[in-house]
């Protein structure tokens, strides 16, 4: 028999919370707001990532029924949101010269590659190990406030763009030599 007490009480204080019925436990609450911040900045992350690599799509290729392609090919099987899938995704895309060619620039005097890579992983493996448990008497990871999270967004998203460009820069320049030698 599985022991769904705990469980069953947060699914019910969540959905009455949602239908505005009452307010949660005041020592879960917390919890709960700051799981989800986390598993909401993974979605973004996921979403963003998806948008560097249909930006960088856009630049490689002209042809529309290539573009949706790639686009199913790279784009639409979700897995997760860290650096491991962004650089299987890009060196599926580009090939592993350019993508370290845009880690290298990117990363320049600012380390925003490697804050990138390391920020990413951190988010990945923390939203694996608080998806993976219920809130309840047992232990569970430390979660991290929703400050804590709303920071993190700000350093991936500075860092998000940061590779952007630099791809895009590279990207675009590999195309122009390409094209001006055809």
């Amino acid at each position: 028999m599985f022991l769904d007490f705990e469980i069953r009480a947060n699914l019910n204080a969540l959905n009455a919370l949602y239908l505005g019925e009452h307010k949660l436990d005041p020592v879960k609450q917390p919890l709960y707001y700051s799981k989800l911040a986390v598993i909401e900045l993974n979605g973004w992350c996921e979403e963003a990532i998806d948008f560097l690599i249909e930006v960088w799509i856009s630049i490689i290729c002209d042809e529309t029924e290539m573009k949706r392609k790639l686009i199913k090919e790279y784009v639409e099987p979700k897995s997760s949101c860290s650096f491991v899938t962004l650089k299987k995704m890009c060196i599926g895309l580009v090939g592993e010269i350019l993508f370290e060619k845009i880690f290298d620039e990117a990363d320049g005097s600012s380390s925003c590659a490697q804050r990138l890579q390391t920020k990413l992983n951190e988010l990945s493996k923390h939203r694996n190990d608080i998806a993976h448990v219920h809130i309840g008497p047992a232990a569970r990871p430390p979660i991290d406030a929703p400050s804590v999270t709303l920071r993190n967004l700000e350093s991936i998203r500075d860092c998000l763009i940061e590779f952007e460009n630099s791809g895009s820069e590279i990207l675009k320049n590999f195309r122009e030599n390409i094209l001006s030698k055809s």
